[in-house]
C-alpha cells in the first residue's frame, strides 16, 4: 500500500527534533491524500530512538545500518532504498539537516524522481505535491510542483509544528546488509555538552546584533 513516509534522523544518540516537524507535515499531507502515514529510521541501533520517533505512523520502519556515522551518502543511499521498497511511498519527507543535504540529492537521483529542498510550506493541488521555498537570499518566494514516485522533499528546520507524541502502530525492522566499499575518516570527534537552556535551532526569530 502506498504511503507518506518520513525519515526520521538521529544525532548522538537522540532523534533529530526536525524529524517530528517532518512527521507533522507528513500527518497533513497522508490525512488529504487519505493514505497511511509511515516513519523510518536508519542508523547503528535505531531501536534505541525509536521510541523518541513516536508520531503515530502506522508502521515506523528501522533499518539497521552499523557505523552509520562513517557511512558514505551513497551507503545510507542504499538503506534508504532498502527500506522504501518495504514503504512503497508516494510521498518522502526528511528533516533539512546537513546530513540530508548530502544524501537526499543523491537518494533523489537513484529513484529517477524529484526532489525539492529546505522546504518552508507544502500544499496538494489535486495530488500534485507543490513546494514553497525562499530563493535568490529570500528575496523571492518560489513555489515547484513535485512530479513522479516518489516525491522527495527535505523541510527546514522551525517552519513547521511538532508533532504529538503518539505511539505507533506496528514496528517493522529491516537489516539494511550492505558492504561498506568506501569510509568516511574521522579526524576529530567532537563531543557536545547537553544543555538544559533553550537551543538556538528551536528559535522562531534570531536577533542578532
Amino acid at each position: 500500500m502506498s504511503c507518506v513516509l518520513v525519515i526520521g534522523e538521529a544525532a548522538n544518540g537522540h532523534l533529530v527534533p526536525a524529524s517530528m516537524e517532518a512527521a507533522a507535515a507528513g500527518a497533513s499531507l497522508a490525512q488529504s491524500l487519505h493514505l497511511p502515514l509511515a516513519g523510518g529510521l536508519i542508523g547503528d541501533a535505531p531501536d534505541n530512538i525509536a521510541s523518541e520517533f513516536g508520531a503515530g505512523f502506522a508502521t515506523l520502519y528501522l533499518a539497521r545500518l552499523p557505523q552509520l556515522g562513517s557511512c558514505t551518502a551513497h551507503t545510507q543511499v542504499a538503506a534508504a532504498q532498502i527500506l522504501i521498497k518495504s514503504a512503497n511511498p508516494f510521498i518522502i519527507l526528511l528533516p533539512h539537516t546537513l546530513r540530508a543535504r548530502e544524501w537526499a540529492p543523491a537518494l533523489a537521483a537513484a529513484l529517477d524522481t524529484s526532489l525539492v529542498m529546505d522546504c518552508i510550506a507544502l500544499r496538494l493541488e489535486g495530488e500534485l505535491l507543490v513546494a514553497q521555498k525562499p530563493v535568490h537570499g529570500g528575496a523571492v518566494m518560489g513555489e515547484f510542483v513535485l512530479r513522479g514516485s516518489p516525491r522527495v522533499a527535505t523541510l527546514r528546520s522551525g517552519a513547521f509544528a511538532r508533532a504529538a507524541t503518539a505511539p505507533n502502530a506496528r514496528v517493522e525492522r529491516i537489516d539494511a546488509d550492505i558492504a561498506m566499499s568506501e569510509k568516511v575518516t574521522i579526524l576529530e570527534d567532537i563531543v557536545t555538552q547537553a544543555s538544559s537552556g533553550p537551543k538556538l535551532t528551536d528559535a522562531k526569530i534570531v536577533v542578532a546584533g
